[in-house]
């Protein structure tokens, strides 16, 4: 018989199922795990690096560039019916150009050109040649010509603001979510002291029937008490997980086996500290932190660097071009050259060129609309101000009613203690029924659970406040964070 028993339970053990694994987790640590796993952070990371190589594009527009071209034609002309001429030219070119943020261009070209005939052997012409051109109206300056580069700039800084108000509000959610988590922890833990409680009244009922003292009806009412208590204990425990999904979500969700397998117990505690609230001293930090009102003043900046470059483009095309060429001929490549470069042979060219689209039409919608959209971009600065502001004076507005209302719970549930022990000696001497006792016990629990929530409203509403200050280096610093671009 021990022996089929033995077997019974080695057989049975795969069957049984071990509790998940639970992990005690702080709020910093979750805030690591945020900034290395979270996704919105790690999408948003990449905008700055990916602008900063926008502007790289933009500078290379004054990168030389060497050029080089090679040619060659091989010619048999028919002159006579049994008579033919040939001819072979070719020509290669190298040289270097160079554009300027005046709105000009200085290159620098070396060309050997080459022939040969049935009268002339080998003949090499070799070409100096310096050529330099300037735009005089349209496209001259330096603030036109490297508007792109300041405009892809300012756009890597707001994208870093991007992150940086990501990052807040990554955090944010992050603490009240580990709020949440605590909430639910405390009530489930009030909700686990009231089964106990109703199970002690259970048995104080029972043994007083045993006794004669109540009938045995009276039993009914302590087991659905009882009942409704293990449902509640379920419910709590709903939540509970509930709570631990929406933390995981945020600080790991590409994890499965964390996801799914590991448990979150916080270990931080819930404590009260006064707050002191001062309306303008965190509106002035607001104004200054925000990082969506740092990305509007860099919106309207490059709304005013295109309402200037627009201007520049209702200009006409004046162009001047001048160039140096030094040319010599011989029958070597290398006197050639020798005869170029000692300058004996110049050539000046000079030329001015103008253009101007009659009416200009598109010039001036592009310019005119620069105007528009400058002036959208200053109405949506005002704009985020405002919000900033209600968003300010909604965070103080709640963290005002929140901070006193936690002192009254702590008083509700110290009297609602007091009662419960004074109504559990009634209930001993038979002076209250069991209902009366169990409604007394149920209010406990009710101020119990009602403390914990005001206390952490209290607390999600300080970091509500932190979040309307845009206070990301505050929380960085008290965590002992730093934030990176991944």
């Amino acid at each position: 018989m021990r022996f089929f028993t033995l077997c019974l339970l080695i057989i049975s053990l795969p069957l049984i199922k071990a509790e998940n694994p639970i992990k005690d987790i702080t709020l910093r640590e979750c805030i690591l795990m945020a900034l290395e796993y979270n996704d919105d952070l790690l999408i948003v990371g990449y905008d700055p690096r990916i602008n900063q190589e926008d502007v790289t594009i933009a500078e290379s527009v004054f990168d030389p560039t060497l050029s080089s071209t090679v040619a060659y034609t091989h010619t048999k002309q028919q002159v006579e019916i049994n008579n033919a001429n040939k001819k072979q030219t070719g020509q290669y070119q190298v040289g270097i150009q160079k554009a300027n943020s005046l709105g000009g261009s200085v290159g620098f070209f070396y060309t050997i050109d080459y022939q040969k005939t049935d009268v002339v052997k080998s003949l090499y012409q070799n070409t100096l040649d310096l050529q330099v051109t300037q735009s005089l109206l349209k496209n001259f300056g330096v603030s036109t010509n490297t508007a792109g580069i300041r405009v892809a700039e300012n756009n890597v800084d707001i994208a870093y603001h991007q992150f940086r108000l990501t990052a807040l509000n990554t955090l944010n959610l992050v603490e009240l979510a580990y709020l949440n988590l605590i909430n639910t922890q405390e009530t489930y833990r009030y909700l686990e002291l009231s089964l106990e409680l109703s199970q002690s009244f259970y048995e104080i009922t029972q043994a007083r029937i045993r006794f004669g003292a109540l009938a045995e009806s009276d039993v009914y009412n302590a087991e659905r008490d009882l009942t409704q208590k293990k449902d509640d204990l379920l419910v709590g425990q709903s939540n509970l997980e509930l709570a631990e999904n929406q933390l995981k979500q945020l600080i790991n969700p590409s994890d499965v086996n964390f996801y799914r397998n590991i448990r979150l117990r916080a270990v931080d505690k819930a404590v009260f500290n006064t707050t002191s609230i001062d309306f303008q001293k965190s509106l002035e930090y607001a104004l200054k932190s925000r990082d969506e009102i740092q990305q509007s003043k860099l919106v309207i900046k490059n709304a005013y660097i295109d309402v200037e470059f627009q201007k520049n483009q209702l200009l006409p095309n004046l162009d001047l071009a001048a160039s140096l060429a030094l040319l010599a001929t011989d029958g070597r490549n290398s006197d050639a050259f020798q005869l170029a470069s000692q300058g004996e042979f110049p050539t000046w060219t000079f030329s001015l060129s103008f253009n101007y689209p009659l009416g200009n039409r598109s010039a001036e919608a592009n310019h005119k609309r620069a105007i528009l959209v400058k002036r959208q971009t200053k109405a949506q600065h005002n704009q985020v101000v405002n919000v900033v502001v209600f968003e300010v004076q909604e965070a103080i507005r709640d963290l005002k009613i929140a901070m006193p209302r936690v002192t009254l719970a702590q008083q509700t549930r110290e009297f609602a203690e007091k009662q419960l022990e004074n109504d559990l000696e009634k209930y001993r001497s038979g002076l209250i029924d069991l209902f009366e006792l169990q409604t007394t016990e149920q209010n406990l629990t009710v101020t119990r659970i009602n403390e914990v929530n005001t206390l952490i409203a209290y607390l999600q509403a300080k970091a509500n406040l932190e979040k309307a200050e845009g206070a990301l280096d505050k929380i960085a610093h008290r965590n002992q964070v730093k934030l990176g671009i991944e």
